[in-house]
């Protein structure tokens, strides 16, 4: 007998196996952006290395984070990862790569994404900062640098909204 994955939370679309092994996708439309990486057929299996790399674009150096929310409003997403890091993987080719995450990282927040892979003093520095102590974690800081939300885990599509939508109730509140 086939191992089947289960139909997932919130209408997302499951790939099924068939009696004979085969993969056959889920007749529910899925929320899966098509350039995504495809889902591991068989228990266990774990997906292909994905780049470290998912829209919307994100920045690279701190100052200039700060100073696009400065300027925007808008909160800012400092998310730290790393090339060797598995849950980091996950989060970013599951959740950050969902069109609807990307579509409202990108009219909403300003995104910074800090690369730990290698210790550099700069990484130190701004893990200390944010007090990272683990991977992957995401830190949500107002226009004048007030943490409103972390995160240190994995989230689903549907949970990371979520999230998102109390950061910027939170935002608009002023961090109340």
């Amino acid at each position: 007998m086939a191992w089947r994955m289960p139909e997932l939370a919130g209408g997302r679309a499951a790939d099924r196996s068939t009696e004979d092994g085969s993969v056959a996708a889920s007749s529910t439309p899925s929320r899966e952006s098509p350039s995504a990486p495809s889902v591991p057929a068989q228990r266990g299996d774990l997906p292909d290395a994905v780049a470290l790399h998912v829209d919307p674009p994100w920045l690279t150096d701190v100052e200039q984070a700060a100073a696009e929310s400065r300027r925007t409003h808008r909160p800012m997403l400092v998310h730290f990862a790393a090339d060797w890091c598995l849950p980091c993987h996950l989060l970013e080719s599951d959740t950050l790569s969902d069109p609807v995450v990307r579509q409202r990282l990108s009219t909403h927040f300003v995104a910074l994404r800090i690369d730990v892979t290698e210790e550099t003093r700069a990484n130190r520095h701004e893990q200390a900062r944010y007090r990272v102590r683990g991977l992957p974690t995401m830190v949500f800081v107002d226009d004048h640098g007030r943490q409103l939300e972390r995160i240190e885990h994995y989230l689903t599509p549907d949970a990371f909204l979520a999230r998102l939508d109390a950061v910027l109730a939170r935002a608009a509140t002023g961090g109340n």
